[in-house]
């Protein structure tokens, strides 16, 4: 078995593809899947079939680059496209989210708030690393646990930053993950403050 990316990654044209030129007893030995990267740009295909005139076609559509590195379509994709009754079928697909886009005025809201909340956490940070005072120290301890807490129930209720924070990652294993790590200071400070910096980005963009 081979497996091929597409040269021309139009999923578009891939679909129509499929439905109009791929005859029904091919499908259940053919795959296209939509991979989840390049994170910035055109998502890569990957193609498989077991049909020489299936890849022959394909080749002369789409053109093809052999991946000597890969024995399959990858364990992320975002679309898949093969029959009924074929093998690719038991690899899952990652779960996609939908959610509506915050306006500008709701991502500029969303910095401001989050650019307080890091303020007074390094704020709250700063005491408790160097105050001397017990009774101090333990509050501003407390506190930074408070800000933390309250930054993550502040996150989750809102997907898109959700999906900023955690890189797109959609999984609960891999959401839980991140955020055990987001619920330390060390990782809290540099992971809010990447969260910020690609807000004012998105802003800018927009």
């Amino acid at each position: 078995m081979v497996v091929y990316n597409l040269q021309d990654r139009d999923w578009e044209k891939v679909k129509e593809f499929w439905e109009n030129d791929i005859l029904d007893e091919y499908k259940d030995q053919t795959v296209f899947q939509m991979e989840s990267f390049p994170k910035h740009k055109t998502k890569s295909i990957t193609f498989i079939s077991y049909i020489p005139e299936v890849v022959e076609d394909v080749s002369k559509k789409f053109g093809l680059n052999e991946n000597k590195y890969w024995t399959s379509i990858g364990t992320h994709g975002l679309k898949r496209l093969t029959g009924l009754n074929s093998p690719w079928n038991d690899i899952p697909l990652k779960k996609v989210i939908e959610y509506t886009p915050m306006s500008k005025q709701q991502l500029v809201n969303a910095l401001n708030l989050l650019d307080n909340r890091y303020k007074d956490f390094s704020n709250e940070h700063l005491k408790a690393s160097n105050v001397k005072d017990k009774f101090e120290r333990e509050n501003a301890e407390s506190n930074v646990r408070i800000i933390i807490e309250q930054t993550k129930k502040y996150i989750r209720q809102n997907e898109e930053l959700y999906q900023i924070l955690t890189d797109g990652e959609t999984s609960d294993f891999g959401r839980a993950n991140i955020m055990d790590e987001f619920s330390t200071a060390r990782f809290f400070d540099y992971d809010l403050q990447n969260l910020i910096n690609k807000l004012k980005r998105k802003i800018e963009q927009m």
